[in-house]
Formats: C-alpha cells, structure tokens, sequence
C-alpha cells in the first residue's frame, strides 16, 4: 500500500514541546513522521506548506514569550537549523510503504494528487457465524439436500477463522478464512497446535493456474485423527455461468482428484467445483474413474443460502 503522509498541527506542537527536554532528540523531528496516515481527498485537516510553516512560526513565537531562557538546553543556532529543517519538512511530500519512504518530492513540484486506498478482493466464500448454503444432492441412489453452514468462530494457538463444525480439544479441526485476496483458506490444527495454513480455492485466477492444496483426509469415523494429502486444485475456468434454482451466477471453475491414481494411472476420482465471488459455492460434480471409463457419480446444486450482512 502506498500511503502519502502529512504533519498536523498537533503532532508537529507535541513533537516541538520535546525538544526542549529531551536534546538528543531533536533531530528526530525532521525525519517523515512515523506514523502512517490515510488521507481522504476531502479530508479538511491537511494543512498546506504555508499553513504548517505558520504553525511553527506561531509556537516557536509563543515560547519565546513564555519560556524564561528557551535556549537553556539547546542554542541559539541549532534551534535556528530545527526551525529550518521544520520549514523543510512542510515543503516535502514522502510516500511510504510498510512504514520506509520510498519516494519523497518537493511540494511546489506537485500539480495534483490522486489518493488511492487499497481494499480487498470480494471473497469467493463468505464467512460468518450462521451463513448456510443449502444443495440438491443428486446420486445414482436418489435426490436428498443438504445444508452446510458455518457454526462457530474460534482462535486456536493465536489464528482466528471459521469452523462447519465443533472443535474439540485435541483433536484435529479446520479453520476457515477469506484473506483480503479473496481467497478461500484452510488452517489446520492437530493437539491444539497449528499444523499449517494451505488456499483451497483461489480468487483473481486465470484457465490453467494450479497450486498445491494440502488437504486433512480423515482416517477414522468419530474424525480424531488425520493425515495429510496433497492435491493438485487447477482453474478450468475464469468466467461460466452456472444457472441454479436461485438464479445464474458467474463462477470460477476448479479441478482436483483426492484419492491418488489407479494403476493405469487414471485418478480415483475428480471433483470439479463452481464458486461464485460473494455467494460461495454453487455447483459440485463428482466423477468416478474405472477401467478407463467415467461417469458423473454426485452432482450437488445451489437451492437456497443465507448470508449475514
């Protein structure tokens, strides 16, 4: 983020006032200020050159008049460079990022300034205790629906996220996350510890893009324990249109196959997912592979969802 930074009246009084008590320090008033400050192109408390020099003048006047020997603890001359160097200051835009400037110009050679503030992607899976999604789960064994919905909120060894399901301690739970990407993550934890955070499914893709997601396969019924696979999630498209019973939406499209490879190096299954940004995911197909053919085996369908504002 890049962050244009300016004096105000206050800090620049309360930063003067140390200078009369603390000598080693008074250099430290000509560096950028510290502290980052967005501003507004309206903003009405950012004060022109000609306004902030007209600060200093004016309490460097009032102290002279009050303070019996103002330059009892640094003379004459260095407080005239302070006062200088002040002057400076106000005349100069700097431009920082991660709190180092960067780039830093006279304001005089300024013709205009756009400000620009950084904001997040729109998540391609919104999370908030009580969202639901609810399906039209279809098999070669019939139709049922089936809801999934975001039950609680928990932090665990300092990460915050999301959880679909009860976390009990010591066992293996994953939280879930919307980074500012828009990116749909998964923290894994095991004993209470973080294991590792790995994307699931990634926004602002194009066709082809792939990464390694690190899934949590659970090895028994009550889901005490796990292991760790690998899957390799590919972008089929950018851009579809699925049509639902609650309308069309535009998705971006995902590939994967859990469960390894048979012999003749076909996949044991495939999972293609279809997730719309700000709504979440809207269709699922499961296809299973044997003897070289394939056949859609479970294809889940958006119906309903609710969503928290």
């Amino acid at each position: 983020m890049l962050i244009f930074t300016t004096m105000k009246r206050v800090p620049i009084l309360l930063g003067l006032i140390v200078v009369f008590f603390t000598v080693n320090v008074s250099y430290a008033l000509v560096e950028p200020p510290q502290q980052n400050i967005e501003r507004d192109i309206t903003d009405s408390t950012m004060l022109t050159p000609e306004e902030m020099r007209n600060d200093i003048d004016f309490f460097f006047e009032t102290v002279a008049k009050v303070h019996a020997n103002m330059y009892a603890f640094v003379s004459r001359e260095e407080m005239s460079k302070i006062r200088e160097q002040l002057y400076q200051g106000a005349k100069t835009m700097y431009v920082m990022k991660n709190g180092v400037v960067i780039y830093e110009i006279s304001v005089s050679d300024i013709d205009s300034i756009v400000f620009y503030k950084e904001t997040g992607q729109n998540p391609l899976f919104p999370l908030n205790i009580g969202n639901s999604w609810t399906y039209e789960n279809t098999t070669p064994y019939g139709s049922t629906q089936m809801q999934m919905k975001v039950l609680h909120s928990y932090t665990i060894d300092g990460i915050t996220g999301f959880a679909f399901s009860e976390y009990l301690k010591g066992e293996p739970i994953s939280l879930f996350e919307s980074d500012r990407n828009g990116n749909f993550l998964e923290h894994l934890f095991n004993n209470d510890k973080f294991v590792h955070s790995t994307i699931l499914y990634k926004n602002n893709v194009k066709k082809g893009d792939s990464w390694i997601y690190k899934s949590a396969v659970y090895t028994d019924d009550d889901f005490s324990e796990c292991e760790i696979e690998e899957r390799v999630i590919t972008c089929i498209t950018a851009d579809t249109i699925i049509t639902t019973p609650k309308g069309d939406f535009h998705c971006i499209g995902f590939a994967y196959h859990p469960g390894g490879k048979q012999d003749n190096g076909d996949p044991n299954h495939t999972m293609i997912d279809f997730l719309s940004e700000n709504i979440g995911k809207i269709k699922s197909l499961h296809y299973e592979h044997e003897n070289g053919k394939t056949w859609l085996f479970q294809e889940q369908i958006l119906i309903d969802y609710f969503l928290k504002q």
